[in-house]
């Protein structure tokens, strides 16, 4: 695509009207093309969008359905497809729509708190149940970092890196899980957990 061809695909007419001033050319053709591929981005884009969370929820169901069975390894697959195709639907979202509107920042943010952060936690308790905890610690870090206001994610980065000997920086987690959400049903597991690391 030539400057001119993705400034009339942008929608920024009175670029091309410049472009064409200086060089000829007829501008309403060249709109029209451009709007037409635009129209067409715009459904290829909807489409894909809608296909990916289906999937991305899909593969989190088979991901806990293994889990729930112990099929650990299978789990971890399964999430770690989910994710994926959670990131790629945030990728898109971000470059295609560049998230300014506000139905995109609700997007961004539903797919990030919804759907990104849940299956980061999911993955670290897979991790923290093999045992691999460096990578539950890790998981759990990207969720805080996806979904800063989420508990859960505090709580399973607390219990990583109590695993991985550092105590301090577990107690400061979930205490950070605790003040986001002090009246949650989990809190008071959080609470005593907290306790035990700061003593």
């Amino acid at each position: 695509m030539t400057p001119v061809e993705f400034a009339a695909f942008s929608g920024h007419k009175h670029l091309v009207e410049l472009f064409i001033a200086t060089s000829g050319g007829n501008m309403e053709e060249l709109m029209s093309q451009m709007t037409s591929k635009r129209e067409e981005a715009e459904s290829n884009f909807t489409r894909e969008y809608a296909e990916g969370l289906e999937n991305c929820k899909s593969e989190k169901q088979k991901g806990n359905a293994f889990f729930l069975s112990s099929h650990l390894a299978e789990a971890l697959l399964c999430y770690t497809a989910a994710i994926d195709l959670a990131q790629s639907v945030l990728y898109k979202l971000e470059t295609f729509r560049h998230g300014n509107s506000k139905e995109e920042q609700q997007k961004l943010s539903d797919i990030k708190e919804n759907h990104l952060a849940p299956l980061l936690c999911n993955r670290s308790a897979c991790h923290l149940k093999i045992r691999d905890f460096q990578s539950a610690k890790d998981d759990a870090e990207y969720a805080t970092q996806v979904a800063p206001q989420w508990p859960k994610a505090y709580y399973r980065l607390g219990v990583a890196l109590s695993h991985l000997k550092l105590h301090a920086d577990s107690a400061q987690a979930l205490w950070t899980g605790y003040e986001l959400a002090p009246r949650d049903v989990g809190a008071g597991t959080i609470l005593e957990m907290f306790k035990k690391k700061s003593q």
